[in-house]
């Protein structure tokens, strides 16, 4: 098990010969509670026989860090948040880093306390923001407490943020059902949740607008069912939606995967057939489009996640040394000041509008 000079070891090779989490041979490694003595020792026995060095560097490790970077989530169960956390984890793990959730539990009025949560005590060294913009007095809070912000999503001038283009997403997902033939196409569209700015639902929703307009298509307002972005609360809108129609559209644009999935079950519910009745793509690749054979405008959730570390840890000196942030060559500070890219990825839920 002698590691080639060449390659040098990563915690995720560590991780794979334990069978474990990278966040838990990073915290066996460094004496952090959460693991058994078993399995701690363990861990530190492959790692000495693999020859894996954590790669943080020295002049990374200042006096006073808590070697931990915050997350902000308005809710944990759902698949964007989950999946950002999940890169975000693996990158804090390569550079020795913990990550700490803070989650509003789905309730916007929780957000002051939550902020004065996370601020108590120098618990963190960085604190990044999935789903909302902080507000410019946030900001500036976290900024006279030394804590670097970063934004998964949509955030205010001056603090970098890690996106999509909603617009381009939206004009994406039409392109390909225009392509098909479809001209009479309806939008599935997120409900604004969370009680706090929480934009993507309008960005899609608008986004949608404009790449109807540009392509000349008109949007029928009857045909913009409004849901929660999960399956179950979209099958039952969809499902009420449909047993109230005069005339459906021949495709459906959905705000999200979790959306699609459950449009598609109402549109089978009804007894209709996806695609050869009805079309439906949705915006995401969830881990469960592929099986399902969902169409579908894919963002890198996980990608987001690992860039936003990254930044975070770049912010306070404590990247580590080495890392190649980014795909093409690109520096980190490129990657973060652009839109993310998207890809359409087509399966089985669209096809050509039927004669």
């Amino acid at each position: 098990m002698t590691p080639s000079p060449e390659s040098p070891v990563d915690i995720r090779e560590v991780a794979r010969a334990a069978g474990v989490a990278t966040s838990t041979v990073s915290r066996a490694l460094r004496s952090k509670p959460g693991v058994s003595d078993r399995t701690r020792e363990r861990i530190r026995r492959l790692a000495d026989e693999l020859g894996y060095t954590p790669t943080s560097s020295a002049s990374g490790l200042a006096s006073g860090r808590s070697r931990t970077i915050g997350v902000l989530v308005p809710t944990v169960d759902r698949w964007f948040f989950s999946t950002v956390m999940s890169g975000m984890d693996l990158a804090l793990a390569e550079a020795g880093y913990d990550l700490m959730t803070f989650s509003l539990g789905g309730h916007g009025a929780n957000r002051q306390a939550v902020f004065d949560r996370a601020l108590r005590g120098r618990k963190i060294d960085g604190l990044v923001v999935a789903g909302f913009p902080v507000t410019a007095e946030e900001e500036e809070r976290l900024r006279r407490a030394g804590i670097p912000v970063v934004v998964v999503g949509h955030g205010i001038a001056g603090v970098t943020s890690i996106a999509v283009d909603e617009a381009a997403v939206l004009e994406t997902a039409v392109d390909h059902l225009a392509g098909l033939g479809h001209t009479e196409i309806g939008f599935v569209h997120g409900a604004l949740e969370f009680e706090m700015a929480f934009e993507v639902p309008t960005m899609r929703l608008e986004g949608f607008r404009a790449a109807m307009a540009r392509r000349g298509l008109p949007v029928r307002e009857e045909w913009l069912p409004l849901a929660a972005f999960t399956a179950r609360s979209t099958f039952e809108a969809v499902q009420a939606w449909l047993n109230g129609l005069e005339r459906r559209p021949t495709a459906i644009v959905a705000s999200s995967d979790e959306m699609g999935f459950g449009a598609a079950a109402a549109l089978r519910a009804c007894g209709l057939r996806v695609p050869q009745d009805v079309s439906v793509i949705g915006i995401d690749d969830h881990a469960f489009s592929e099986p399902f054979g969902l169409t579908t405008v894919r963002q890198d959730a996980a990608e987001h996640g690992r860039l936003a570390a990254l930044h975070a840890l770049s912010r306070i000196g404590a990247l580590p040394a080495g890392v190649t942030p980014c795909s093409g060559g690109l520096s980190l500070a490129e990657a973060v000041a652009d839109a993310q890219p998207h890809e359409l990825i087509v399966r089985s839920s669209t096809a050509a509008v039927s004669a």
